[in-house]
């Protein structure tokens, strides 16, 4: 079983039956199908990544933690991924 009918099985289990339940559940599984599909990485999206993350090493002069840098490339990435 998929995670996305994992997911609509918890919200509406198989002991509840009817066009109503078998309605939700599929409802639910195309949902979590489509936001698989539209968070799925491009190669676009990693060439901007890595652009994203040499102008953050360029124009970056404070020292911090790998968890710090990774963590504004990912913001910096979210904001411009959508634009």
């Amino acid at each position: 079983m998929s995670k996305a009918e994992d997911f609509a099985y918890q919200k509406y289990p198989q002991s509840k039956k009817g066009v109503l339940y078998d309605l939700a559940r599929n409802s639910i599984i195309q949902g979590y199908r489509q936001a698989e599909e539209d968070l799925k990485l491009t190669w676009r999206d990693i060439a901007l990544i890595e652009t994203i993350s040499k102008e953050f090493i360029k124009n970056n002069t404070t020292p911090m933690t790998d968890q710090d840098y990774y963590q504004e490339v990912l913001k910096q990435f979210n904001e411009r991924r959508n634009k």
